[in-house]
């Protein structure tokens, strides 16, 4: 999907595309789709659409705790550090 120059996909577009038009492998790429939408990687939209959601970067750092609970995690490249609560 995220090669493609369209933004929104049917289920019988993506279906096509990866040939996957027969009855038991239908069902599992609506299985996969119900999926990725749970773990947010893909939402369907009010047209009945999939949509590719934008993906947050993932940053790395080091965490220092306070013997409070809570800590700040430093980044390399980010001036300020992240707090982190105790809960």
């Amino acid at each position: 999907m995220d090669k493609s120059d369209q933004v929104t996909f049917e289920v019988k577009d993506i279906s096509e595309g990866l040939d996957m038009t027969g009855f038991a492998d239908y069902k599992k790429l609506v299985q996969a789709l119900a999926e990725l939408e749970r773990e947010d990687r893909v939402f369907l939209n009010k047209k009945g659409k999939f949509k590719l959601t934008k993906q947050k970067p993932v940053l790395t750092g080091k965490f220092r705790a306070n013997d409070r609970g809570f800590g700040f995690v430093e980044i390399e490249g980010v001036d300020k550090d992240v707090y982190v609560p105790p809960n």
